[in-house]
């Protein structure tokens, strides 16, 4: 179906889901206004409070920081604009203003499917960004920079806006290719996660087989690791008493062991 204006959709569609609308009790309508207003209260404080500690944190690797912002605001857009829109969608029902009710239906609706579309493909992006600094290691760092992931999230956001804005010239295409894509992105994301998990009980099993020696050895290291993570104010007391029954040889060989384990 083609259309050049909102009116255009209104009269032929949208209005036609009013009347069912209304048969049901307004107070579910006014319930759901508030249930609307708190979340997007608490998406946007959310989402920025998270954004900010994005920007201060440095110790995430900027391509992946930029995976996590780019969720971070299509939940915060959902918090100050499609929730707001949701709110008014079910006021329109309340008031009784179809009219409105029809512009407001088709924005909350096209706004809606862009910002989930985003954020699905945002998903599966870092679950492969994620497969990807698991299995190349020291090669990902070489190969994945933020340029190429920016570039990548912006040809993202722009083929949601095309496939959302789609519904307006051909809702079947809108339709299909919308199923083929969500069956695509929740294909990719735990096929990832399960390759990690699968790769990572490999690597247990790895270390569980190696020497009794070098199993125990490897284990003093990561318990002084742990005091001087988790508690600070021990370690100091606790690391010099364990120099002294713990021979140079075997530290060494403990540091050793650690970082190959680290390493792999």
């Amino acid at each position: 179906m083609v259309g050049t204006s909102g009116s255009d959709f209104c009269s032929s569609n949208s209005t036609h889901y009013y009347p069912a609308a209304q048969q049901f009790s307004k107070t579910v309508y006014i319930y759901g206004c508030v249930v609307g207003m708190m979340m997007s209260v608490s998406s946007t404080f959310g989402n920025t409070m998270i954004l900010l500690a994005l920007r201060k944190c440095q110790s995430i690797y900027s391509p992946s920081k930029a995976l996590l912002c780019s969720l971070a605001l299509t939940d915060l857009f959902i918090g100050l604009v499609v929730l707001p829109l949701f709110t008014a969608y079910y006021l329109m029902i309340i008031l009784e203003m179809p009219r409105y009710y029809c512009v407001i239906a088709i924005t909350y609706g096209r706004i809606s499917t862009f910002l989930a579309a985003v954020s699905l493909v945002t998903v599966a992006t870092i679950a492969i960004d994620r497969y990807l600094a698991f299995h190349l290691r020291l090669r990902y760092r070489e190969l994945v920079k933020l340029r190429r992931v920016v570039c990548i999230l912006v040809i993202e956001w722009i083929l949601a806006a095309v496939w959302s804005g789609s519904w307006f010239w051909n809702r079947r295409i809108n339709l299909i290719s919308g199923a083929i894509g969500m069956f695509i992105c929740c294909l990719i994301t735990p096929l990832c996660y399960l390759s990690i998990h699968r790769g990572l009980r490999r690597h247990v099993a790895q270390i569980q087989q190696q020497p009794s020696v070098g199993t125990v050895s490897t284990g003093v290291p990561i318990v002084f690791l742990h005091t001087q993570i988790l508690k600070p104010n021990q370690a100091q007391q606790g690391t010099t008493e364990a120099k002294e029954d713990i021979p140079r040889s075997h530290t060494s060989l403990d540091l050793d062991g650690l970082g190959e384990a680290l390493g792999k």
